[in-house]
């Protein structure tokens, strides 16, 4: 990485708008939305049900495409590439991990994380293992890589990002 890539975005919105529904059920859902992110900070998505989070979330995944403005991923334009680019960017730069109902339930999670990896054939097997324990362990989830997907929390009863109880 040179210096030119430390000090420009890693994502950058510029007026992103989307819309949902049709007809008098249409709703504007973001508004001429504008941000950039940094590699190596942390940030996240909060906000009241319903106000466009999970949108922006697909927007951003490429699993979707704004009506108006523009995504741009390390200074290329991403939001208006074809459904084949987008898969490729998916599998390789962009991380998505769902809440709900996307990991493989005959799988621990560790393997749900490495199967992404191991199918772009980069690494080898060990290596593969060792980025998603890496992954997992970043996201609090080190101590529960052999249990079976569907042995997870969708979030109910596991510990918050600050470490207090959201659940039981």
């Amino acid at each position: 990485m040179n210096m030119a890539q430390l000090s420009n975005p890693t994502l950058e919105v510029r007026n992103l708008e989307r819309w949902l529904g049709e007809g008098d059920g249409r709703t504007h859902i973001l508004r001429g939305l504008n941000f950039s992110l940094e590699r190596g900070k942390t940030y996240s998505v909060t906000g009241p049900s319903g106000c466009g989070k999970s949108t922006l979330l697909y927007l951003l995944g490429l699993l979707d495409t704004p009506d108006r403005g523009e995504i741009i991923l390390d200074g290329r334009r991403v939001d208006n590439a074809s459904e084949a680019e987008r898969t490729r960017l998916r599998g390789e730069i962009i991380g998505f991990v769902f809440q709900f109902h996307f990991l493989l339930v005959e799988f621990t999670a560790l393997e749900n994380v490495m199967l992404p990896m191991l199918k772009l054939k980069r690494w080898s097997e060990q290596e593969c293992r060792q980025r998603a324990l890496r992954l997992l362990n970043d996201v609090g989830l080190g101590a529960k890589t052999q249990r079976m997907a569907n042995q997870l929390s969708g979030g109910g009863a596991t510990k918050g990002c600050c470490g207090q109880s959201s659940g039981q």
